[in-house]
């Protein structure tokens, strides 16, 4: 069984740093008029490279934070949250960031998020708790949904400079 717990923590691991390795790829090449050019547009707002990048650094934080406290067996975000409402206004609040100064905190999310990995129980990794979507997910569930978001938004990016 411990073998087992071993190679799941160390499957999360490999998504984490690989799913990293290939966003940022992507990222670490954006410069500031990348940031203007624009992904997204939903109910009349407009997402930009540049909102998008400070979206995966508030929700890489968030979600590791949301795993945090589930762990340690505290309400992970409160039943009434609002995620649409939560991202644009992170979004607003790191407007006057630069993307060199975005990018060095989703650096620090990965860090963070892999320490985090390191320092769990592996039966830690079925523990529960109800992510920002309402979703209810495992530890695992939250670390791997980190991984595959940031490469999902990571890879959206990407298509947009290539047009």
């Amino acid at each position: 069984m411990e073998e087992e717990m071993g190679d799941r923590k160390s499957d999360i691991r490999t998504l984490i740093t690989t799913s990293h390795s290939q966003s940022w790829q992507i990222l670490e090449k954006l410069d500031t008029a990348d940031g203007e050019r624009i992904l997204y547009q939903e109910d009349g707002y407009s997402w930009s490279v540049h909102n998008l990048i400070s979206h995966l650094a508030d929700a890489e934080r968030g979600m590791l934070g949301q795993a945090q406290r589930a762990v340690a067996g505290k309400m992970t975000v409160p039943d009434d949250f609002d995620l649409d409402r939560w991202n644009r206004g992170a979004v607003r609040k790191s407007a006057s960031k630069n993307i060199p100064e975005i990018l060095d905190q989703l650096q620090e999310a990965y860090t963070a998020g892999l320490e985090f990995l390191d320092g769990l129980d592996e039966a830690k990794l079925d523990v529960e708790g109800r992510h920002a979507s309402g979703d209810i997910l495992t530890i695992e569930g939250f670390l791997r949904r980190i991984a595959l978001h940031r490469l999902e938004h990571a890879k959206d990016v990407e298509a947009i400079l290539e047009t």
